[in-house]
C-alpha cells in the first residue's frame, strides 16, 4: 500500500512546488510592475521628485519583463495554476492595453495602478484557494 502511494503523494507534493513557484513569478511580475507605477505617479504628484533616464530606463525593462513574465502566465498558466487565476490575469493584460487609450499621461499611470492592484487582490484570494485544494 505505501508503495503505491508514495508515487502519488510526491506527484501531488511536486504539483503544489509548481503552483506555488508559478504564483510567487506572477505576484513578483506585478510587484515589478507596481514599482514603476509608484515611482511614476511620485513624479507626476510631487514637484520634487524626478527620475533619472537611467532609473526610468531600468524601471522600463523591469517592467517590459514582467509584462513577459504575465503574458507567458496567461498563455501557460492552467498547466500549473487553475483557470481562475489564468483569466484573471488575461484580464490584467487586457486592462493595461485599455490603459494605452487614456487621454493623459497621469490617468494612464493611474489606470494601470488601480488594474494591478485590483487583479494582485482578487487573485490573492484565488491563489490561496488554489494551493489548499
Amino acid at each position: 500500500m505505501g508503495v503505491w502511494l508514495g508515487p502519488r503523494r510526491y506527484r501531488s507534493e511536486h504539483m503544489w512546488d509548481e503552483k506555488f513557484k508559478t504564483y510567487t513569478l506572477i505576484f513578483d511580475s506585478m510587484n515589478h510592475l507596481l514599482e514603476e507605477i509608484d515611482h511614476l505617479l511620485d513624479e507626476e504628484m510631487h514637484d520634487n521628485v524626478g527620475l533619472t533616464p537611467g532609473f526610468r530606463s531600468e524601471f522600463a525593462d523591469a517592467s517590459g519583463k514582467a509584462r513577459a513574465e504575465l503574458r507567458r502566465q496567461a498563455r501557460i498558466g492552467s498547466f500549473t495554476i487553475c483557470e481562475e487565476a489564468e483569466e484573471l490575469i488575461a484580464q490584467l493584460l487586457s486592462a493595461l492595453d485599455k490603459a494605452a487609450e487614456d487621454k493623459t499621461y497621469f490617468d494612464h499611470v493611474d489606470r494601470n495602478g488601480a488594474a494591478i492592484s485590483t487583479a494582485a487582490k482578487k487573485l490573492k484570494t484565488v491563489a490561496r484557494r488554489d494551493l489548499k485544494a
